[in-house]
């Protein structure tokens, strides 16, 4: 299955679209963060459709898939983890170039959605000091990745009554589909209630499959 999808590019640069000009201030506009949603669903529903369709031709390798993930990603990311390096340097206080360095080593193991989730609260420093805010939804996405491929990888006993017959394989993601879809529901109703900002970054790394 080729990955070259014009209509998903497309639809890729128009969800962008309002998520720009939401961080602009446009009025008007201020669920445009929804479109990040809609672009992990996009990006996770193709890719993960690809590893499917390669594992079940007995073509997928692990070594392949991340060397292009690098080629795709890591050009662009380090580019953009540098440049806030220097200005950093003179505009930051100290507090928060501390913080612009943690969130560049959690970016590159593609973890800062963990980093924000764990620093959150009301000490954490604002929004607009955080120049890489914006990496979390790349640790959701390469994570949901890391936990797909080690449930389509994942030897199931034959006969499960939970599974059913490996061999059927649509069946058993559908079956693994639903029940991480109900475990997700469940991890986010209380936490929702009690402490949002943490819950939100828990959320999404639970649903962005859905």
């Amino acid at each position: 299955m080729s990955s070259d999808r014009g209509e998903v590019d497309g639809l890729r640069a128009l969800i962008v679209v309002p998520v720009i000009l939401f961080h602009a201030g446009v009025p008007g506009l201020v669920g445009g963060f929804v479109g990040v949603d809609v672009f992990l669903v996009i990006s996770g529903s193709l890719i993960a459709s690809i590893i499917y369709d390669e594992i079940l031709e007995q073509r997928f390798s692990m070594v392949t898939f991340l060397e292009r993930r690098a080629r795709r990603i890591i050009p662009a990311l380090y580019a953009v983890l540098l440049v806030p390096l220097p200005l950093g340097w003179f505009f930051l206080l100290p507090d928060n170039f501390e913080n612009l360095g943690q969130s560049i080593v959690a970016t590159v193991g593609v973890s800062n959605n963990i980093l924000l989730w764990l620093t959150s609260g009301y000490w954490d420093l604002a929004n607009e000091y955080k120049p890489l805010l914006h990496t979390w939804s790349l640790g959701v996405e390469e994570q949901f990745y890391l936990v797909f491929l080690l449930i389509l990888l994942w030897p199931i006993p034959r006969g499960s009554l939970v599974f059913g017959n490996p061999s059927d394989h649509q069946g058993v993601t559908a079956r693994i589909c639903g029940i991480s879809r109900s475990l997700s529901f469940c991890a986010s109703c209380r936490p929702m209630s009690l402490e949002a900002s943490r819950s939100f970054s828990r959320l999404e790394r639970l649903q962005s499959s859905h």
